[in-house]
C-alpha cells in the first residue's frame, strides 16, 4: 500500500532484478482506485511500472528502504499519481490520507 488508508494505490506482483544493501530494482503493477462513482465502489486501473527502492534507514527491525520510485512503462494514470513515495518504517501504524 502506497497511499490512502483504503489501499487506493499499491504495487503488486513485484519481481526484483537487483537487490543490494543500498537499493533495489524490479518490475510490478501499480494499481490505483479510480473512485468512480466513489472510492468504496471504484474499480482499480492497472499500470505496469519499473520500481526502485532507495534511502536505506535503520530501525529496531533492521535496515529498510525509505523511498519507492516508479517509472511508468506505458500509460500514466490520469490522476496526478506521484512518481515517488515515502515508505513508512517497519512497525509504523498504517498510514491514512
Amino acid at each position: 500500500m502506497l497511499a490512502c488508508a483504503d489501499d487506493g494505490v499499491r504495487v503488486e506482483g513485484l519481481t526484483w532484478s537487483a537487490w543490494t544493501a543500498t537499493g533495489a530494482a524490479g518490475h510490478g503493477t501499480l494499481l490505483e482506485n479510480q473512485c468512480v462513482p466513489n472510492c468504496a465502489e471504484g474499480k482499480f486501473a492497472r499500470y505496469p511500472v519499473a520500481v526502485t527502492l532507495s534511502g536505506v534507514m535503520p530501525s529496531a527491525e533492521g535496515p529498510w528502504f525509505r523511498r519507492l520510485t516508479v517509472t511508468w512503462e506505458r500509460d500514466r494514470p490520469p490522476n496526478q499519481t506521484p512518481d515517488a513515495f515515502t515508505l513508512e518504517s517497519p512497525g509504523s501504524p498504517p498510514m491514512s490520507i
